[in-house]
Order: structure tokens, then sequence, then C-alpha cells
């Protein structure tokens, strides 16, 4: 059961080769990029839930000049209506 933290609007960003790169060297795969505004409340054991498809955090790089966050997801599995 997922217990909801926060609710943010967010825009889709490409994954660039060197977002790629630091994925595959921690093992990990970037399946989704976003832009949120910079908020408090979340760590990197939350998970993102977008549509019915639930998120791993691989990173996060916060932005404070522009009073952003850009996560970098790893798609984990899609949420079943029961």
């Amino acid at each position: 059961m997922f217990k909801k933290v926060l609710k943010l609007m967010f825009a889709e960003m490409s994954i660039r080769e060197e977002d790629m790169q630091f994925a595959e060297a921690l093992s990990r795969t970037i399946t989704r990029k976003i832009k949120t505004p910079l908020v408090d409340g979340w760590n990197s054991k939350h998970k993102i839930i977008i549509g019915n498809m639930v998120y791993d955090i691989v990173n996060a790089d916060k932005d404070r000049a522009n009073n952003e966050v850009y996560f970098y997801l790893e798609e984990v599995r899609e949420l079943v209506n029961a």
C-alpha cells in the first residue's frame, strides 16, 4: 500500500547520454527524467507514481537557482487495479 507524501506538477525532460552513463555506473537504468518545483518532504527511498507506473528515484539534482529538482527515474512496475 502506498501513502501519498506529495503531489507535484512535472515536465518531461530528455535523457542525456551522460545521464545514462551515470545510471550504468550504478548498475541502474534511467527510463524517465522529469523536472518538478523544488519542495521538501521527499527522499530517495520514496517512489514516484506517474499514471499507473511506479518508479524508483535513481538520482535527483536540485537546482536551487531556478527552484527546481530533476528526478532520474527507473521503472519498477505497473500498478494493477484490484
